[in-house]
């Protein structure tokens, strides 16, 4: 997944899969995905997620915001 999208007022990240499986992963492991990047922060910044269909993931720097944090997943790893 990419993360291609901050809003910080609501603290939604936005993310767009490689594939529909890669959708399918993230949708069943968000909070997984939330608990992650909160941990990394060190402070709770992510409190939702918003999955783009595959390969949909709008322009470069349209609303982008960086979070300064790294969220590394592992599928079943």
């Amino acid at each position: 997944m990419a993360a291609v999208g901050y809003d910080a007022d609501s603290g939604r990240l936005t993310g767009c899969p490689e594939s529909a499986a890669g959708a399918t992963k993230l949708r069943l492991e968000q909070a997984r995905v939330i608990a992650a990047a909160n941990e990394s922060a060190g402070r709770t910044v992510v409190r939702g997620l918003r999955i783009l269909a595959p390969g949909s993931a709008p322009a470069a720097g349209a609303g982008r915001r960086r979070l300064g944090v790294r969220v590394r997943c592992r599928w079943g790893r």
